[in-house]
């Protein structure tokens, strides 16, 4: 039977390879952010609303139907909020360097962007998202 001890240099270079891996995805939000906020623009040009009903599951004569609505307004919203988001975890990337607390921290503040994009997106999951962002 071998027992693995993790010494002090494989937390730290397991906190880096998290903290990469949490720049890069926070990157790929702004990104997203910079792309939803041109779609809000072309959404105004051309006066489009989508309206998406997906039916996720059927059981017995009962559906669990999800209800989304893409307009300009939204789309521009949800741009706005992963750009401030992507923001603040580059801010609290230097500003809590060196805390162990840094990986909890970002991971709430994606618990938060993701279940405020709910708010915002989904017609059906106001209540059911509305929790989760408090």
């Amino acid at each position: 039977m071998k027992i693995l001890v993790c010494g002090a240099d494989d937390t730290v270079f397991i906190l880096d390879l998290c903290l990469c891996l949490f720049v890069l995805l926070d990157f790929l939000k702004f990104l997203l952010g910079l792309f939803c906020c041109f779609c809000g623009a072309y959404f105004i040009i051309n006066d489009l609303i989508y309206f998406i009903d997906w039916n996720i599951i059927t059981l017995n004569g009962r559906s669990i139907i999800m209800t989304f609505l893409f307009d300009w307004i939204t789309v521009l919203f949800i741009g706005f909020v992963f750009i401030m988001s992507s923001l603040v975890i580059l801010y609290s990337d230097d500003y809590m360097f060196g805390d162990l607390n840094i990986i909890r921290f970002i991971s709430l503040v994606f618990i938060f962007v993701v279940s405020s994009a709910e708010v915002i997106e989904g017609v059906d999951l106001y209540l059911y998202s509305w929790p989760v962002l408090g």
